[in-house]
């Protein structure tokens, strides 16, 4: 029996959720965000979304929606740890099993990805803050960081990847729906002007290159093909609170492995600015 179909009708459902605005609430909402709290600056949140601002759209929204849980962050990069020899299909039906939001147990396909949230589990807090709290205004930074990146010269179509603008909107996909790259990249060069590290975030600077790299492609399995655009979707529902926490959470379905590259899914969803 294969899990990859089950996974993926479960977080195809969490993708779904995130097209709705659930301004009464639910008994899902993420335990995190204090809609009290001061709101961060312009700056403050360019620097927040530094480090992933350049992942592609679906990506960015898994990272957002998982950073409003932190505790189930370090639980899943724990047992990730302590389960490596877990692998395929295995691998997802230990996953499915896990009391993990939909978002994180999607992360788990991006073991590099949930380690670096892990590790610097006060950015991860900070950054699900203030999605829970101003989601628009960190569309709007992501948005912010992606025309720096371009203006620079570092953020562009390539074989891996392709960069379009769709009104003052700039998206990320994968060249090839089947085939997705995770970059890599140093937020303190990439965006030309320096961009100071987040405090105590560790490996702000660890790829000296100003450019975006790639690692080995990933092919990702049939069952994520169904595409759904989200848009301003994600920004209404985390405005609406327990949506925050759903992400575009299709099964990743890799078809090869590679120790150099994690995939994502290829949904098609885009991450929204207002003006």
């Amino acid at each position: 029996m294969t899990y990859k179909p089950i996974l993926a009708r479960i977080l195809s459902v969490a993708l779904l959720v995130t097209s709705f605005s659930m301004d009464g609430g639910s008994a899902l909402s993420p335990p995190q965000g204090n809609a009290q709290s001061s709101a961060p600056s312009q700056q403050d949140l360019e620097q927040l979304v530094a480090p992933i601002a350049l992942y592609p759209d679906a990506l960015v929204a898994q990272i957002l929606a998982g950073s409003t849980y932190p505790t189930q962050i370090v639980e899943a990069d724990r047992w990730l740890h302590q389960n490596s020899n877990l692998k395929g299909d295995q691998l997802l039906a230990a996953v499915d099993k896990q009391p993990w939001d939909p978002s994180v147990k999607a992360l788990t396909q991006f073991p590099s990805v949930l380690d670096n949230m892990s590790q610097n589990l006060s950015w991860t807090s900070s950054l699900g803050d203030a999605y829970f709290n101003v989601p628009q205004d960190v569309m709007n930074a992501v948005q912010s960081m992606r025309a720096k990146a371009q203006a620079a010269g570092n953020l562009k179509s390539t074989p891996q990847q392709t960069v379009t603008t769709q009104g003052q909107m700039i998206v990320i996909q994968p060249a090839n729906p089947t085939v997705v790259y995770v970059p890599t990249y140093s937020p303190a060069v990439v965006y030309g002007a320096p961009v100071p590290a987040y405090p105590g975030y560790s490996g702000w600077d660890v790829a000296a290159a100003s450019m975006i790299s790639f690692g080995v492609g990933m092919m990702v399995g049939a069952a994520i093909r169904d595409r759904h655009t989200v848009g301003d979707g994600i920004v209404g529902a985390a405005a609406g609170m327990a949506a925050a926490s759903r992400t575009t959470g299709t099964c990743m379905c890799p078809t090869a492995t590679s120790s150099a590259t994690e995939a994502t899914t290829t949904t098609g969803t885009t991450l929204t600015s207002t003006t």
